[in-house]
């Protein structure tokens, strides 16, 4: 089986506005009262979906520290856990309400306008053409895979965090612990339907994985991590493809490099000490975007 994993680089190069960037500065994440973690969105205005995630888990910490500097009242510690995680609970659910509405209307404001669903599709179809059994996983919320993929025979469509209008997957990973009790909300593994939509036992069906427009943030980790050091502790080579696309306007432009970076330091983040053997256990590809188009574009 060849999977193909897509993250929000996807719908960028689809040319839909779908970073956080585009996000913060919509109409729809602009509201009248001034709440604390969108402040904290604001002043660090990140980048991209781990930014905010991120941002997200550091609110949660930070309002856990606050509050032990905080003396009870004659409430329990647990009741005034609850008590001062109520005001982050509703400004964390508006955020995500708020999430779904702009990418509601953007799509809408689309329509059927995807640039370059040929090059993906062409890509899709050559992926597919020696074993034909494809699957994809999206981790986007925008419905672009079935857009782009959904007339192809054979091929799988997994929405991993659901897609807008079906109860959307949005939080962060706790692998380390680091989440209080009283702040469960922002999990994703809270999500009534995390895990229904992917079994991440089936990467042991693969014979390649490709991933494109997806960063391998930490955020994600446990969709990839045990996988991925089963690999890495393997006393001998694994007969699986691992491909990462990162984004190159231009192959030969060292700047563009700076993207291949940052996941490498997502996998060093994974992995530590067995990123080598990693790649070394598994047939391991870098390529950027750029390759794509050159390959795949319709002329």
């Amino acid at each position: 089986m060849t999977l193909l994993i897509l993250g929000n680089g996807f719908d960028i190069a689809l040319g839909l506005k779908t970073s956080y960037s585009d996000f913060l500065a919509s109409p729809e994440f602009e509201i009248d009262r001034s709440y604390g973690l969108y402040e904290k969105l604001r002043s660090h205005s990140p980048q991209n979906w781990i930014d905010i995630e991120l941002i997200i888990k550091s609110h949660s910490q930070h309002t856990v520290g606050t509050s032990k500097e905080i003396p009870n009242y004659g409430r329990t510690e647990q009741q005034k856990m609850k008590e001062i995680a109520a005001p982050f609970e509703k400004e964390y659910r508006l955020l995500k309400t708020q999430l779904e509405s702009y990418l509601r209307r953007i799509m809408a404001e689309a329509r059927d306008t995807l640039h370059g669903k040929e090059l993906f599709m062409n890509y899709a179809k050559s992926v597919l053409e020696p074993d034909k059994d494809l699957k994809i996983i999206t981790f986007n919320y925008t419905g672009t895979a079935k857009k782009v993929f959904g007339d192809i025979a054979g091929v799988q469509i997994c929405e991993i965090h659901n897609s807008i209008g079906n109860d959307i997957i949005f939080g962060v990973q706790d692998l380390n612990n680091e989440i209080h009790s009283e702040h469960a909300f922002i999990l994703k593994e809270s999500a009534a339907n995390f895990g229904k939509n992917f079994d991440v036992r089936e990467l042991e069906t693969a014979t390649k994985i490709i991933f494109y427009g997806y960063s391998l943030g930490e955020t994600d980790f446990y969709y990839f991590q045990k996988f991925f050091k089963k690999i890495a502790n393997s006393d001998k080579r694994q007969n699986i493809e691992i491909t990462i696309f990162y984004y190159s306007a231009n192959g030969s432009d060292p700047h563009y490099n700076d993207a291949k970076t940052a996941i490498d330091v997502n996998l060093k983040k994974m992995l530590g000490s067995n990123l080598a053997n990693f790649k070394q256990n598994c047939n391991f590809n870098f390529k950027p975007t750029s390759w794509l188009r050159e390959t795949f574009e319709v002329k």
